[in-house]
């Protein structure tokens, strides 16, 4: 069985010799785990397409044990994320809580378009202050959307992030790696 679907990577790590096992978020079935069978080998035309900080149309065949990738083609580039520092350890970090907190195969569409509008306000943003409200707002809606509707006392957005990621670290149990970082690129 082979199905069609949109996707975002949140996470890719190596596996085996030259494979790629992908996280996912996608729109009609939530977060998954996908193999991508050569996707290391120079010569692979799947590992491009699913890259950080693109919104991908992929096709994926149910195997005996996990889902493998069949096909990919980017439908969303948001290289405006690329291009600084800062949008990179937001997006990073936005893309880590929802790996984190999203429990798999979700079927949530609600929080794949959440992730999506945030990585298009975030590649189109001008000004670091406005990248940080940006990551705020989203990391708020998210939250809310899985239930952690936080509550907010904090007097600047330096301040709201800490907190924000506070509650995100209990909730979840585990740190976000690129969260210090972030916060390092703010104090400079």
């Amino acid at each position: 069985m082979t199905f069609l679907t949109s996707a975002i990577t949140l996470k890719k790590s190596v596996w085996g010799e030259g494979d790629y096992q992908y996280t996912l978020y996608t729109k009609d079935h939530g977060k998954l785990t996908v193999m991508a069978k050569g996707a290391k080998k120079i010569t692979s035309k799947l590992a491009s397409h699913l890259e950080p900080f693109l919104v991908s149309q992929v096709m994926l065949a149910q195997g005996q044990l996990t889902k493998h990738l069949a096909g990919a083609q980017v439908s969303h580039n948001y290289s405006g994320i690329k291009k600084d520092l800062f949008k990179i350890l937001s997006a990073n970090c936005f893309l880590e809580t929802v790996d984190l907190l999203v429990v798999r195969d979700g079927g949530e569409a609600l929080i794949f378009n959440l992730t999506h509008n945030f990585l298009d306000c975030l590649s189109k943003s001008q000004y670091t202050q406005a990248d940080l409200l940006i990551l705020n707002k989203h990391l708020f809606e998210l939250l809310k959307i899985l239930g952690y509707e936080p509550e907010i006392t904090a007097s600047n957005q330096k301040r709201l992030l800490a907190d924000l990621y506070r509650l995100i670290r209990e909730t979840g149990e585990k740190e976000i790696k690129s969260f210090d970082f972030l916060i390092n690129a703010l104090r400079a």
